[in-house]
């Protein structure tokens, strides 16, 4: 059970901001943060750093490879709610986000925990 508090942790913080990019889709911009922090604490402590070093493709790949389903045009969409001024961020179509925010929930309650 303990071993899988984060996962619920991230999953109600995951609605939470679900909910917030409704309103606002500038709050979107939390989610990649929150993707590579489930991500973490999915590993064990001597992956950690090699995760944590994950971007781009690669960052995807492992999260695609731990019981990802998302869609290939996932790595530009995350790279723009991160780094994206806020008019990309805003132009990004709703039905974008909410399949994002979809894949993540379906990511975050499938992947493997570390042991």
């Amino acid at each position: 059970h303990r071993r899988n508090q984060y996962r619920r942790e991230g999953l109600r913080q995951l609605e939470q901001l679900r909910q917030a990019a409704q309103a606002d889709p500038l709050a979107a911009r939390a989610l990649p943060i929150l993707l590579k922090r489930v991500g973490l604490s999915s590993v064990p402590d001597a992956e950690q750093s090699r995760v944590a070093a994950l971007a781009g493709p690669d960052w995807l790949a492992f999260m695609s490879g731990n019981g990802g389903a998302f869609a290939p045009d996932t790595e530009p969409l995350l790279r723009a709610l991160a780094y994206g001024p806020p008019d990309t961020v805003r132009a990004i179509p709703a039905a974008r986000l909410q399949a994002l925010f979809a894949a993540s929930r379906q990511w975050m309650e499938r992947h493997h925990v570390a042991a």
